[in-house]
Parts: structure tokens; sequence; C-alpha cells
């Protein structure tokens, strides 16, 4: 069965929402946590489930920032710089925001399929990207893809996985912190101790791990139908030009 990606993006949101923020993830018994007269304990951020923990995201995640260039450095290449431009509004990866380049970079700024991008820099009115997390997808046409200085890659290293990090990053919590930690008129830039800094709760790895078992999948989903759609849209920019010009024929047979 074929799910549009609006509607797993709204099942990873509302699943994520359920168990971190209102934390009612299913306990031993398969019932929700906190409803159930799971134990609760104060904290920084109010109540919080026991055995459970406030921190910040830096000690969790590498928030690697992208490199910077300039217009010398596009010329047409194998390489890529993913920019700004390969956020939309809504957080989805774009394949037209690549930018050819023969600059300089550092391995660790070379971005890998499925990777999380995260936007710091926002050129809309109601700062709509600024900290939009993207899960990054490649479909072959570079030999390399470069974060750009836009964006920063945010990779786990320690007890989360990537599946956690990009739907705490969607929530409003964070989108409200980066906005707070902003600065700019036309142009809003976002702080590099934005992500480092961010305090969120940080649950039990056990929950982590259930999380990515039922959710992962839904990336995964979300991942592959991103690429059916590139490929469908490329045969058909390949096709029809052939079809009006002629140059392929289709027969039509007429059943009387």
């Amino acid at each position: 069965m074929f799910f549009k990606n609006k509607t797993l993006e709204a099942i990873g949101q509302a699943i994520f929402k359920r168990w971190f923020v209102e934390f009612e993830f299913p306990n031993e018994q398969g019932k929700p946590y906190k409803s159930s007269g799971g134990e609760m304990v104060e904290s920084k951020l109010g109540e919080i489930p026991k055995d459970w923990k406030v921190d910040q995201l830096g000690i969790y995640v590498d928030n690697i920032s992208g490199c910077s260039y300039t217009s010398n450095d596009l010329q047409e290449s194998q390489t890529a710089l993913v920019t700004l431009k390969s956020i939309d509004r809504k957080g989805k990866f774009k394949q037209d925001g690549f930018k050819e380049y023969v600059g300089k970079y550092k391995e660790s700024q070379v971005v890998r399929d499925g990777d999380i991008v995260v936007a710091h820099t926002d050129l809309t009115q109601n700062v709509e990207v600024l900290g939009s997390p993207a899960l990054v997808s490649d479909l072959g046409k570079y030999k390399k893809m470069i974060a750009s200085l836009d964006l920063s890659i945010v990779r786990p290293k320690k007890l989360l996985n990537l599946t956690y990090i990009y739907y705490l990053l969607k929530t409003n919590m964070f989108h409200s912190h980066a906005v707070g930690y902003s600065n700019g008129t036309t142009v809003i830039h976002l702080s590099k101790k934005a992500i480092p800094e961010f305090i969120f709760t940080v649950p039990e790895k056990n929950i982590i791990i259930k999380f990515e078992k039922i959710i992962g999948q839904t990336i995964q989903l979300f991942r592959n139908n991103e690429k059916m759609i590139n490929t469908l849209q490329k045969t058909r920019d390949l096709l029809l030009p052939k079809l009006m010009s002629g140059k392929i024929r289709v027969s039509i047979e007429v059943r009387t």
C-alpha cells in the first residue's frame, strides 16, 4: 500500500508527541505510562517519568557546521553542496537545492544518505524554516554531498538515534527555542549554540529503542517514497518531449 509522505510524517509526529511530550509511552503492561499511574518526578522542565532526566542536546549529538564558499567554487562537478534551498517550508528535503561545487571542505562536512541537516538561515517572514530538520536523500546523482554554511549536520554520538533526533527537532518546543537563539532582520541566522544548548527530557534507552523499531520503518517508507517519486519524475521528463514530438508512439487498442 502506498502512503502519502504527509500522512507518514503526521503519524511519526503524533507518536513522538504521545510518548515523549505527553509521556504516554507503553509501560511494561502495554498501557499508557502517565495515565496508568506511572511515577512522575519534578524537573526543571516540569514533571517527567521516573528514571528519565533533563539534559542538553549537545551531550548526545555532534552538531557540524557546513562549509563556507564563494561564487568561484560553484562550478560543474560531481560534488555538490546541500544548501538552504534543499529544505522547504515544511522541512521536506528538495532535490533541486544542490549546487555543484569544486571548493574545499572537511570530511566531517560530507553529508551521507539519511543524515539530518538543520537550517541555520531563514529568509521567510514568519521564520518558518529556521531550525527545521530534513532527512537527506542521496539519489546517486553526485559522488559527494557537502553541507553548506547555511546548514549543520546533526549526528547521534550516544544513546539517541536518528529517528528520535529527527522528530525531537521537529517539535514546537525546539522551534521556539531556535527562534530565541536567532538574530538578524531580513536574513535570520541561528546561533551555533542553539542545538547544543537545547534542554530536553532524556528517555530511558529501552523506550528510544521501541520508538526506533516502530517509527524507523515509517521513515524508511517515507524515504523510499521520495526516491520513487523522483524516479517517476525523471522518467516523465525524459519521455514527455519524445511523446510530444512523435519520436515515441503509443499504440491504442480499440475494442468493438
